[in-house]
């Protein structure tokens, strides 16, 4: 399997995730924008997400690159940054990672409330 097919599943399994919470989910035409999809939750709220595969670097738990073309994420690129690892994933805040230089250590404990976990709410169709 290669990158490209990991970062399908990993995109995959946002989706799913965020269907589960009923968001309304978009994908931006092309490549020229820093996050993958566009979230509308309730009360017409959107969001932008950032979906990355995490992987083991030596021992030191799973990491995530947080960089675009070589160089580091701004702070309005994008609002979430979603990562997969096998069955693990992590949605994590921007302001959580924003000290962050070029990787995220997802399996770091101070991650930990945001493993498999979606602070997304979906829209209500009632």
């Amino acid at each position: 399997m290669n990158s490209n097919h990991k970062g399908l599943i990993s995109e995959s399994r946002f989706i799913i995730e965020a269907c589960k919470q009923g968001c309304e989910i978009s994908s931006p035409i092309g490549h020229a924008v820093p996050y993958d999809f566009i979230v509308r939750e309730r009360f017409n709220k959107f969001s932008t997400v950032q979906v990355k595969t995490a992987h083991r670097k030596r021992s030191n738990g799973l990491r995530v690159d947080i960089t675009r073309e070589g160089c580091g994420y701004h702070k309005d690129d994008f609002d979430y940054l979603f990562a997969s690892k096998d069955k693990d994933y992590w949605m994590i805040p921007w302001n959580a990672i924003k000290h962050c230089r070029s990787e995220v250590v997802v399996s770091a404990r101070k991650y930990s409330k945001y493993k498999n976990n979606i602070p997304l709410k979906g829209v209500d169709r009632k």
